[in-house]
């Protein structure tokens, strides 16, 4: 094994060995508490050029197999654990986890204390970073690490043009995707709520959108800064009020900004899947699984508007509903919702 380096725009450097590709990558370093589902967030458009650091300690155990995709392609840019298993035992597995990751062009780097870095990015908030397993000038790598735009990735996970999900369904139920960077998760669910899922890019003219007569139009997950994307918060302006609405993770946010709310990039964002969440009506609990960094200002949220779930960990907004039009924001997919 090569040994490999990350490096922090804040000077700080982490040696160790490299798994998955060689050469350098560049990305926001944040951390996942997932104990396992690595190949999810490999996969994931929403984790597009990230750098992601494991909490949990052996990664790679179970190999990698072909069900857990999370979409077509492989959108993470880097991997941190703090042990890489370099036996993979699962009798679904085809490949190891390195081997995937070399395909892919991922780069990963193991050997870190995962700990004092997960500390290291609570205490101080995400950070731009790069993996390398070439001899740098680390003055002369911050720079181009500090130079980085991390926040314009659309059009690298955003589908080019339009296009079926489950062509076979019977259902007369039409579900438009708006395509931020969706996931199968997303897809599959509509499918079985019964809908027939039609998923478009999103630069698509609203009015065609209209023109399919959609039971409902879907703002996906994806990535990003939400705030830059005024077309697409324009389209959902336009929406809104013709047709009920579903926005999920980014899709969310964006139609929360389209409502007259304003959003913000968070400490370190919600990446996992145990964050408790509260149903203010209900005055239930569940853990969902999450991963948006962008979140609403609760005080900005309109009288027109009501914040309709909380994070019990921090606070923040989780979920939102419109009090004069069909429109739902949530930052996690919920197991069960009525929208049939």
């Amino acid at each position: 094994m090569k040994e490999a380096m990350l490096v922090l725009e804040n000077g700080q450097v982490f040696k160790g060995l490299s798994f998955g590709a060689e050469g350098e990558c560049f990305g926001e370093v944040i951390f996942n508490t997932n104990m396992m589902g690595y190949q999810e967030l490999i996969t994931e458009p929403a984790y597009c050029d990230n750098i992601i650091v494991m909490s949990y300690p052996l990664i790679g155990n179970y190999g990698v197999n072909k069900i857990d995709m999370n979409s077509a392609g492989a959108y993470l840019s880097g991997l941190v654990v703090e042990e890489y298993s370099k036996i993979a035992s699962n009798w679904l597995a085809y490949d190891n986890l390195s081997n995937f990751m070399k395909r892919h062009k991922i780069i990963g780097i193991e050997g870190i204390d995962t700990r004092y870095l997960v500390r290291l990015i609570r205490n101080s908030g995400t950070l731009k970073g790069a993996i390398t397993t070439k001899k740098q000038d680390i003055k002369s790598l911050i720079k181009r690490i500090k130079d980085k735009d991390v926040d314009s990735l659309i059009d690298k996970v955003g589908c080019k043009k339009t296009y079926s999900w489950n062509e076979r369904s019977k259902s007369k139920k039409l579900a438009v995707v708006v395509d931020l960077g969706t996931n199968f998760t997303l897809l599959n669910w509509l499918a079985d709520n019964k809908f027939r899922v039609k998923v478009v890019p999103y630069t698509i003219d609203y009015k065609k959108i209209l023109a399919m007569k959609p039971e409902i139009v879907v703002f996906s997950n994806g990535c990003g800064n939400p705030t830059r994307y005024k077309s697409i918060i324009n389209m959902a302006e336009e929406i809104i009020g013709k047709k009920p609405i579903f926005g999920f993770g980014l899709g969310g946010i964006i139609l929360g900004i389209a409502l007259g709310a304003r959003a913000y990039k968070m400490k370190y964002g919600h990446h996992g899947s145990n964050y408790p969440v509260r149903d203010i009506k209900k005055g239930t609990t569940s853990l969902t699984a999450q991963d948006h960094i962008y979140c609403l200002k609760d005080n900005s949220i309109t009288k027109d508007n009501e914040i309709i779930s909380i994070n019990m960990n921090d606070d923040t907004v989780e979920g939102f509903q419109s009090k004069r039009y069909k429109v739902l924001g949530l930052n996690y997919l919920p197991e069960t919702l009525p929208i049939g």
